[in-house]
């Protein structure tokens, strides 16, 4: 027979087999188990035969070739010395996501971060605040990243019919290991939108030349819109001014006043051919004049 350790008591094909000989429990675990130490609570209980073993008999408990010998962790806090003592050889992943998943273990002080949604679009990420520890992941779990800094939104330059949102995420400590199928926007993965891109930075990376690590501070005097219509800016010219001309000449776009005065009842003042001041370049004006029977 062989040792056989199992993610959980639930129904299941155990994570790692063991072929072992004739030694006793403890002298095993400390042969395979890196950085092994007794302990009066251990992470994990130990079967021999479908019988639980207590931790202070595992020092002369002798199992044999043949022995039935089965090791299930024990949920604790999962702090990190924890699942990497109850690893028994195994990647600390793969123990750690055991554990996270388990719908029936009380995951201790574990809490789950929930994200916020952007106005724009349904990507999830948190807000993160000074002083907060950053995540270290063990395992294939979902997380949601952190800011790093405010998400910007802006219309693409090559097609400005296209809004665009860049963010920088933290992810958490040290490298992880994903693919793009692992990234989702929502629950969309992100392979299938063609409009998305992104760049991995590994631990200590210098991100000063990405425009995404920009730090722009939304400005709450000016306000905004969700819409992505924009925002109508307001005209402080006077709506209507009287033009007092002889006459006025139309050819296609271009229009020409005669004997331009303003309505000072003063024709050789230094006012004469001026037109109002809030006629500058680039103004959108409407001329309405009478028409002549």
């Amino acid at each position: 027979m062989t040792i056989r350790f199992y993610p959980s008591r639930l129904p299941g094909e155990p994570l790692e087999t063991h072929e072992h000989g004739v030694t006793s429990i403890r002298s095993w675990l400390v042969a395979n188990v890196e950085g092994y130490e007794d302990r009066d609570v251990p992470p994990l209980t130990v079967e021999v035969e479908g019988q639980s073993i207590p931790p202070g008999e595992w020092a002369t408990f002798v199992i044999h070739p043949d022995s039935d010998v089965r090791l299930y962790p024990v949920p604790f806090g999962l702090e990190a010395a924890t699942i990497a003592w109850i690893g028994v050889g195994i990647a600390v992943a793969s123990a750690a996501y055991s554990l996270f998943m388990m719908s029936n273990i009380d995951a201790g002080g574990y809490t789950s971060s929930t994200g916020r949604s952007l106005d724009l679009n349904p990507a999830k990420a948190n807000t993160a605040k000074l002083g907060d520890a950053i995540r270290e992941v063990f395992g294939r779990v979902r997380i949601y990243p952190d800011y790093v800094v405010q998400p910007v939104t802006r219309f693409d330059a090559a097609e400005p019919t296209k809004m665009r949102v860049q963010m920088l995420l933290c992810l958490g400590v040290g490298d992880l290991i994903y693919t793009n199928g692992d990234i989702r926007v929502g629950s969309t993965p992100a392979s299938t939108l063609p409009g998305f891109s992104s760049t991995h930075y590994p631990p200590g990376a210098d991100v000063s030349g990405d425009e995404r690590s920009e730090n722009w501070v939304n400005s709450t005097e000016v306000g905004g819109t969700s819409s992505g219509t924009g925002l109508d800016m307001a005209q402080t010219s006077p709506d209507a001014d009287d033009i007092i001309a002889d006459s006025m000449t139309v050819s296609g776009s271009s229009v020409t006043f005669t004997g331009l005065d303003t309505d000072d009842d003063d024709d050789n003042d230094e006012n004469d051919n001026a037109l109002s001041p809030s006629w500058v370049a680039g103004a959108v004006v409407e001329l309405k004049a009478p028409a002549n029977y």
